[in-house]
């Protein structure tokens, strides 16, 4: 008596072999999106905490904008935390939840505007440094002046 066995009954499913290779393959697949996914959400943390630092950084370097010029001296070392950013009035936006920025203040003053730094001047640099929770700085600087450009 002869056997023959169709092409059918000779192929059941898969073998070990091949179940464990397309096992392999879907692990390293699923390492490799999680890597990424990993990577994206680091990236995305650190541009949150860069837009958070430059907007407290502003904000501060706006309310200096609204004092005189003879007042600047006074914020020369002045030193806060913040995680809200203060509106007109008395709003404030929560830039970061439960996260704590510290801003710090440097004045720097100049007879010149390219001159050399100097005890008092016409020109002051204000030095606005925001230190994120990383410990990342940000600094945004602007120069302010009592010399009236109307009069020249």
């Amino acid at each position: 008596m002869v056997r023959h066995t169709s092409a059918i009954n000779s192929r059941r499913g898969f073998t070990l072999v091949e179940s464990t290779i397309a096992t392999v393959f879907l692990s390293l697949a699923v390492v490799g999106i999680s890597s990424s996914i990993s990577a994206s959400s680091q990236q995305v943390r650190a541009l949150e905490e860069t837009s958070a630092s430059v907007a407290l950084a502003r904000q501060l370097v706006e309310q200096l904008s609204a004092e005189s010029f003879a007042d600047l001296a006074s914020y020369n070392g002045y030193t806060d935390t913040s995680s809200a950013i203060t509106a007109a009035g008395s709003s404030t936006t929560d830039v970061t939840p439960g996260e704590t920025y510290t801003r710090s203040v440097t004045v720097t003053y100049r007879a010149t505007f390219s001159g050399t730094p100097a005890p008092s001047g016409s020109f002051a640099t204000v030095e606005v440094t925001v230190t994120a929770p990383s410990n990342r700085t940000f600094k945004i600087a602007k120069v302010f002046s009592d010399v009236n450009l109307q009069a020249i």
